[in-house]
């Protein structure tokens, strides 16, 4: 008889939290289910190459379209994925942080290839991503992940294959084409948030320009440039033709003609002296003929 020697100093480590077994009915391959993220990291595969792996956690709405959701039976379920991080692995990469980012993927995509990733402990074999760019990552993020099963070890463990954002589920994946009003609210609230972002863009950007181009951005969209007009009068008009409003305007009431502002004209092109051809008995001899 005798004793087991681990070589592992965790007399003094905390016990993990949060550790409640999944009890629920097992979840189905192939449907798209709404999930919480619980953790991302990155860490390395059996070729010594970076890859993303990824917990998240299926968590439904209760009812969906007034019903009870049968998918909500799965809550709770977890499911994983590990994404390498190579030129092979990029799409697969990609269509996840497009799930996850919703309509700002297209910025942290750039900055997840440029800068890269941020993260809690660079001298960690296996650190947490915190964020990407000025996108945070933290725990409860929204996505949406069909999964499937694994073979050998894994085979009763449904595995994270497939990433959507809603845009893409609505009117398609089946038993996941109805909306539920709070997820469509949420993706209301990102919509204007979204717009507002790129009117304050557009804005600064407009402010920054001269005359002739504020003019000419003007004429194109139909707005007369007049000289009483200042350019902060120019560009409230186009950022309004620019970001029109869903709602019905009153029809502004006609002004008595002014002068319209003149195009401003080519500069003009310089003239070119052209050379006189030689008289024809001319040709071939030394000199011009008198």
């Amino acid at each position: 008889m005798g004793t087991f020697k681990f070589d592992v100093d965790g007399a003094n480590v905390a016990p993990a939290s949060g550790g409640v077994a999944y009890d629920g009915p097992p979840p189905k391959k192939g449907i798209p289910y709404r999930c919480k993220l619980k953790r991302m990291q990155i860490k390395t595969n059996k070729n010594d190459e970076p890859m993303l792996n990824f917990v998240c956690e299926i968590s439904e709405p209760a009812k969906k379209a007034g019903k009870t959701n049968p998918n909500a039976e799965c809550n709770g379920y977890g499911m994983w994925a590990n994404l390498n991080v190579t030129d092979q692995g990029a799409p697969y990469v990609n269509q996840f942080l497009t799930a996850l980012a919703g309509p700002k993927a297209a910025q942290v995509i750039k900055d997840f290839w440029g800068p890269g990733p941020r993260i809690d402990d660079d001298k960690s074999d296996a650190p947490k991503v915190v964020g990407i760019g000025r996108f945070k990552i933290e725990d409860g993020l929204d996505i949406i992940v069909q999964g499937k099963f694994g073979k050998g070890q894994y085979a009763e463990e449904l595995k994270a294959d497939r990433f959507y954002s809603s845009s893409e589920l609505k009117g398609g994946a089946a038993e996941d084409t109805d909306e539920e009003e709070e997820y469509a609210e949420d993706e209301e609230v990102e919509a204007e948030e979204e717009v507002d972002e790129e009117f304050a863009e557009r804005e600064e950007e407009l402010d920054a320009m001269a005359r002739p181009a504020l003019s000419k951005i003007a004429r194109e969209l139909g707005i007369k440039v007049l000289k009483s007009k200042s350019n902060d009068d120019l560009v409230s008009e186009i950022l309004t033709a620019e970001f029109p409003d869903d709602e019905d305007e009153e029809e502004p009431e006609e002004d008595e003609p002014e002068e319209e502002e003149p195009e401003p004209e080519p500069e003009p092109v310089k003239a070119v002296r052209a050379r006189r051809a030689p008289a024809r008995g001319a040709r071939g001899k030394g000199k011009p003929p008198y």
